[in-house]
């Protein structure tokens, strides 16, 4: 888990706050969708069924941070939303968002 969570963490470039499917590569719709979308699962992993109890011990991404210094929540939303803005009629989610 420590080895996944430190790949998908490298995987995000500021400043646009999405992901890019590999070292050196931009970033764009499609992998900030995937690469984003492996962080619940990551959490729930970590945080494990037992999570609802106030006297868990707190999971390896809580110890880390909460505050995203794995990665960034607000950047990835960011970007995402930016790929949706197309102003065609045709919608959808683009690669990369436009100038």
């Amino acid at each position: 888990m420590p080895r996944l969570i430190s790949w998908l963490s490298a995987r995000q470039y500021a400043p646009e706050g999405g992901f890019a499917g590999r070292t050196n590569k931009l970033v764009d719709g499609c992998y900030s969708h995937w690469v984003g979308g492996c962080w619940p699962l990551v959490e729930a992993c970590l945080e494990g069924p037992s999570s609802n109890s106030q006297n868990d011990k707190p999971s390896e991404l809580e110890r880390v941070d909460s505050d995203g210094d794995l990665y960034s929540r607000e950047g990835l939303i960011r970007y995402i939303l930016c790929c949706c803005q197309d102003t065609s009629k045709r919608g959808g989610l683009r690669d990369k968002p436009s100038q």
